[in-house]
Order: structure tokens, then sequence, then C-alpha cells
């Protein structure tokens, strides 16, 4: 599947943008298959990652969950939106959320799901949910695990 023009650019500016302020290095975005149904799995320390994981995977346009709260201004839902983020609500278990994951997946989509279920405050990791390997085992789907470091 081809990827937006807007969404590819965004990777490449993010890209560059990170690796010219930060010092951003990335290694073995070349694990993530080319097509086919994928759940990328990373720690979740900033509000960083999820544009920083999607910009990180040159081949593939990645899906996320984004917790509902982000989705109240409409101009920056749009944005969100048009960067494939779609909204969950954390306070309870999410069926159009879920639904929306399955049916991501089951297009042969890539899928990133924080394992931690939300964003460390302290930097340290969080003990994982159950939702990525529940997803993965379900409808028989990969996990790669991604680490991020120094966006605390």
């Amino acid at each position: 599947m081809r990827k937006k023009w807007h969404y590819a650019l965004g990777q490449v500016l993010i890209r560059w943008i990170f690796r010219l302020l930060f010092g951003l290095r990335i290694e073995g975005w070349e694990k993530v298959p080319k097509e086919g149904p994928v759940i990328i799995a990373p720690n979740h320390r900033s509000n960083y990652d999820p544009p920083l994981v999607g910009a990180a995977i040159p081949q593939r346009e990645v899906y996320y969950f984004a917790k509902k709260e982000l989705f109240t201004n409409k101009l920056f839902s749009w944005f969100l939106m048009s960067f494939n983020a779609f909204p969950a609500d954390k306070e309870r278990v999410d069926m159009a959320a879920i639904r929306k994951a399955i049916n991501i997946l089951k297009e042969g989509k890539a899928l990133m799901m924080f394992p931690e279920g939300t964003r460390s405050k302290t930097g340290e990791f969080l003990p994982a949910q159950p939702g990525v390997g529940w997803l993965a085992l379900k409808l028989k789907v990969p996990i790669v695990p991604v680490l991020i470091w120094g966006t605390h």
C-alpha cells in the first residue's frame, strides 16, 4: 500500500529534526515487515514517542491509539487522524477502539501499541498490560518490540 504524501513527508521531517537537534539514532527498523499485519510495541516515556516511532519505520504507515482527551480540539484532532491516530478511552475497556485496532490488523497494516498502556511519568518502565499479547494471540500477528531511550 502506498503511503499518504503528507505521512511520508512527516516521517522525513521528524527524523531530520530529531537527528539534528537531539542526535536521534534509529537501529533495527528493517526488522519491521514491509507488509502484512504487525504490532509495533514500544515503551512509552514521552509525548514524542508516537511520532518518533512512526518516523523510524520508513517502509510502513503506522496506526496508533491516542488518549481520547487529545481529540477535543477539532484542528488537533484532524491533525492526529491524518497521521493515523485514533481515539481510545484509557479509563475503561474501549470496544470501539479495540474493533478499530482489529480491523487495522485484518487489513494488513502496522499498529503501534504501548504495552505499558500509558506514558511513564518517571521514565521508569511500567508493568505491561495484557492488550498487546491478547491482540497478537487472537489475530496471530507478530509483535516487534521497540526500545525508546532518551525521550523522558
